[in-house]
């Protein structure tokens, strides 16, 4: 009997399995990260996702990307899987203790037998509802955890959406300061021309010389800005930045100009940053878990019952006992176990109303930032149409003899001007909609993956 419970014991063990870390061996993981690992690409077909091919990555296949190597998500989905161990520890019965009051030889005694062995078991009874009570605080903490995951994945996105869209406008800006240093060395090898035959003085042609070297300082510092954007897109996503070379990026959505949701999509979007945004799922459920603790609290006023039946073989003789214990509450009922529990519950209260209230104020200004930046948008759009209706006609005069270079290249300034103007409008009014975006947890600019955040398991994945 005793060889059955010992086997049976070891067959239900889960064995120790070494997992030992390394950081040479984590920093050699991370520099083979690249967008075309298979897994991901296995990913990005389940969650619905276009191949990226040859229209490049979009603001969609990014956040994927992110979300299968960025490390917050890492640790957000361990914390998971924590939160599950304890639900399950929580819904376990208590083992009964087996020891031996005695276990002895009298030599003295030879008959029938000089031995006494005396088994007893102990089993721990919990009165009040105290399993039940701790299964609900820790499957509301399981709750918690997977909404945080959620949670952890809007801020992802947060940061891959900033990045993108810094790309997008460096390469605007980019090219806005290469034509920018074109016409102000045209303007600069035209002044020196004039100077040279009498038709302009000298500090003319040097402030025309100087604009033209600070355009050209100005083009190669908006190059090395755009790889700094680059590198923080690839830092957004988890990768290195040596991932992205050659990767081509999808920015199509950002063709139309921005445009605020309309009326009905509004309040869709301030309904759900109300109600459905995780962080105050994970709110109300870590309240709940308050409420289930505080149960528990109030329920340990009422004793467990330890029942110990054993079994006494007594040098030949049988004897069977019973022994139920319990605890006195003599010196205290828990009240101080109860009083911080109802402390905890009131804390969990007010976080949960104070992240109610931000997501409110982050809805409310969100909705203001993206109607302005929107309107200030559509307004820089019609001076940058006015700017190259000027050059047109300018060039046309210029064509016909009506206008000189120097006023042909400066109506090209002004509208390389009105349209870095309209670019960085319109930068302001794809933030205040990434506002939007981050306010209701809902996609406003392109998709969100669907995906089962919780359930990806970066570690099995890598």
């Amino acid at each position: 009997m005793a060889s059955l419970v010992l086997g049976t014991w070891l067959c239900g063990c889960v064995a120790y399995h070494a997992r030992p870390l390394s950081a040479a061996v984590a920093a050699r993981d991370f520099a083979g990260r690249r967008l075309d690992d298979a897994r991901l690409g296995a990913l990005l077909r389940a969650a619905g996702q276009r191949a990226p091919g040859a229209a490049g990555w979009g603001l969609g296949q990014l956040t994927l990307a992110a979300l299968y190597f960025h490390p917050d998500m890492a640790v957000a989905r361990a914390d998971v899987a924590v939160a599950a161990g304890e639900a399950r520890t929580a819904g376990e019965i208590p083992n009964p203790t087996l020891s031996f009051e005695e276990l002895s030889l009298n030599a003295s005694h030879a008959a029938p037998t000089p031995f006494t062995i005396a088994p007893v078991l102990e089993f721990l009874i919990e009165t009040a509802g105290k399993r039940a009570d701790r299964m609900a605080q820790q499957a509301a903490m399981l709750r918690a955890a997977r909404d945080a995951v959620t949670d952890t994945a809007w801020r992802v996105r947060h940061g891959v959406r900033a990045a993108w869209l810094a790309v997008w406008a460096g390469r605007q800006r980019l090219a806005l300061a290469r034509a920018t240093a074109r016409a102000r060395r045209d303007l600069a090898e035209a002044a020196v021309k004039r100077a040279l035959v009498g038709q302009s003085d000298a500090p003319r042609m040097l402030a025309a010389r100087l604009a033209a070297m600070q355009a050209a300082a100005a083009a190669e510092t908006a190059a090395d800005d755009l790889a700094e954007d680059r590198a923080a897109l690839a830092s957004a996503i988890g990768v290195p930045a040596a991932a992205l070379n050659g990767v081509t990026l999808d920015f199509s959505a950002l063709d139309e100009p921005p445009a605020l949701p309309d009326a009905a999509r509004l309040a869709a979007l301030r309904h759900q940053a109300l109600t459905g945004r995780a962080d105050m799922r994970a709110a109300l459920a870590r309240y709940a878990a308050a409420e289930a603790a505080l149960k528990l609290a109030v329920a340990r006023q009422y004793p467990d019952v330890s029942l110990v039946p054993g079994y006494i073989y007594d040098q030949g003789q049988n004897k069977y006992m019973l022994y139920p214990s319990l605890e006195l509450p003599l010196f205290n009922r828990h009240q101080g176990e109860i009083a911080a529990a109802l402390g905890r519950r009131r804390l969990a209260a007010a976080r949960f109303m104070a992240t109610e209230d931000a997501a409110i104020e982050a809805m409310d200004a969100a909705v203001r930032q993206a109607r302005e930046a929107v309107a200030a948008a559509r307004a820089a759009a019609r001076a940058a149409r006015l700017a190259q209706g000027l050059q047109a006609s300018t060039a046309r005069a210029f064509a016909l003899g009506g206008a000189d270079r120097p006023a042909r290249d400066e109506a090209v300034l002004s509208a390389i001007g009105a349209r870095l103007a309209l670019l960085e409008a319109h930068v302001a009014a794809w933030q205040g909609l990434g506002a939007l975006e981050d306010a209701a947890q809902a996609p406003v600019l392109g998709d969100f993956p669907a995906v089962r955040l919780a359930d990806m398991n970066g570690d099995a994945a890598r």
